[in-house]
């Protein structure tokens, strides 16, 4: 993150099964390591079991953004950048 000078990190926990409070103390102090050297923390990928068990061991997401999946998190960071993702517009060549 600082090498590259880093404005916003997504971290994707797709396919994670389950997450115990070892698990989420490691996440959350990575994403305040990223917070502290001026990174915004961007999370995505979290299932029903993950936001459950979040939600049970009450860990504090604030200040860090949420998105459902991948694509959001890259919408969401581009957002925060102040950009906007706009679909290619591709037509084919008229035959004549």
């Amino acid at each position: 993150i600082a090498e590259r000078q880093s404005d916003i990190v997504i971290i994707d926990i797709t396919g994670v099964p389950v997450i115990d409070t070892a698990v989420a103390n490691y996440l959350l102090q990575t994403t305040r390591a990223a917070q502290l050297i001026g990174a915004q923390v961007i999370l995505v990928g979290i299932g029903p079991e993950i936001a459950q068990t979040v939600v049970q061991l009450g860990v504090d997401l604030h200040g860090i953004l949420i998105g459902a999946h991948l694509q959001n998190g890259i919408e969401l960071a581009f957002k925060q950048l102040g950009r906007v993702i706009k679909p290619v517009m591709t037509t084919k060549p008229s035959v004549r």
